[in-house]
């Protein structure tokens, strides 16, 4: 039995998505800048996508711009605001956590870096509790400290849900304290979108991001930067498309294909709670031999376990033979999976290095059953005791 346990990373492919691409990758191939009357039809094709999407986090359809996914539109965002030039220039302050995808935390490192005669940056990291959730008093005294409130404006980062331990933050809250000082707000998305509601406006979010290819059936090489109208940000990407502010001829077979996705996940959006049961499951089962939950127990993603396994077992001897058994998961992000260091995100969490490398996180889509949960558990345990006895 062939599992796929690793939806964070990407997730399965779809027929009903491959068919609605399909015209675009064979005979409407044409360049949607094109005036002729085969052109413009594929640019209306963009248009009822960007129309679609735009309704699933109740933008307005002028504020989506497609990109090539999440890691461009989150510099994007970053960069953009900063070249602008509306952060009153003299001094930017940016606020992330210490558990923002790879994407973010080396974004912000950057600038903070190569600030010049133009601008200077300087980088607040927000410290997370145990379960991952944001100190908010950290926060609102990032604002409260300043010395000077006119003196430099602060654009704050903060992803909805992580990656690895699938914490879901309280943004409206974040964006309560962001707002009430005048700063802006910009969220990655990214693992949340599709999983659970978002609506830009009552979450008070002013630039968010999304990647198609963490929905079901959604394609590698798409995504999305929602820009809320009043928000001003210079391009880093320079062209005539995407209304001048993100150029490169658009993926048009992607960007049918992402609305596709995001029109089936709002179809599915009630099914979530029957995936979360299955997740409290799936936790319940390992925890009860001997797995300790990393993260959140509730404000958890519907498809994200993420546990540490017990002492002397690593994650990768258990990787490796799950893998033999044709079962397929991760210990984090795909992003840092080359890298020998223990996860920064579970760090920050208090794990040691030790515990932070015997953690597994296992992220179900909607079609896993309880059998197949139990198989997964049944040879995680077979496993455990196996690396046991060879120790």
């Amino acid at each position: 039995m062939q599992l796929y346990l690793d939806s964070a990373a990407t997730a399965k492919p779809n027929k009903e998505v491959l068919k609605a691409v399909m015209p675009y990758l064979t005979d409407d191939f044409y360049n949607p800048s094109s005036i002729y009357s085969d052109g413009v039809r594929v640019r209306r094709a963009i248009d009822n996508a960007r129309e679609s999407i735009a309704g699933f986090i109740n933008a307005d359809t002028d504020e989506i711009f497609f990109t090539s996914g999440s890691s461009e539109s989150n510099c994007w965002a970053i960069q953009g605001y900063l070249l602008a030039g509306v952060m009153d220039i003299s001094t930017t302050s940016i606020v992330t956590t210490k558990i923002e995808h790879k994407s973010i935390m080396e974004c912000v490192d950057a600038m903070e870096r190569f600030g010049n005669a133009t601008y200077y940056c300087d980088v607040t990291y927000l410290d997370v509790d145990k379960d991952g959730f944001v100190n908010m008093e950290q926060l609102e005294s990032v604002f409260k400290d300043r010395e000077e409130p006119n003196y430099y404006d602060i654009f704050v980062s903060i992803q909805l849900a992580n990656n690895e331990c699938g914490t879901i933050q309280d943004i409206k809250a974040i964006s309560d304290v962001i707002h009430k000082y005048g700063g802006v707000l910009h969220v990655d998305a990214t693992q949340a979108f599709g999983q659970i509601p978002i609506d830009v406006k009552s979450m008070g979010i002013d630039m968010l991001s999304a990647s198609a290819h963490k929905l079901e059936g959604g394609f590698k090489g798409v995504g999305l930067l929602y820009k809320k109208k009043d928000i001003e940000i210079q391009p880093i990407i320079y062209g005539s498309q995407n209304a001048g502010q993100r150029g490169g001829t658009e993926n048009v077979a992607g960007i049918v294909g992402f609305a596709k996705a995001v029109e089936l996940a709002s179809e599915e959006m009630e099914d979530k709670l029957a995936l979360s049961v299955k997740r409290d499951y799936f936790i319940s089962e390992l925890t009860r031999n001997g797995c300790k939950l990393n993260g959140a127990s509730v404000h958890r993603l519907p498809n994200n376990i993420n546990v540490m396994l017990p002492e002397g077992i690593g994650s990768e001897e258990l990787l490796y033979m799950l893998d033999l058994d044709d079962i397929q998961c991760s210990a984090g992000s795909a992003c840092n999976s080359h890298s020998k260091k223990p996860s920064y995100v579970l760090k920050a969490l208090g794990l040691t290095d030790e515990q932070a490398a015997r953690s597994v996180r296992f992220t179900i889509s909607s079609d896993i059953t309880y059998e197949a949960i139990d198989y997964v558990v049944e040879k995680v345990v077979k496993i455990m005791k196996i690396i046991r006895n060879s120790n």
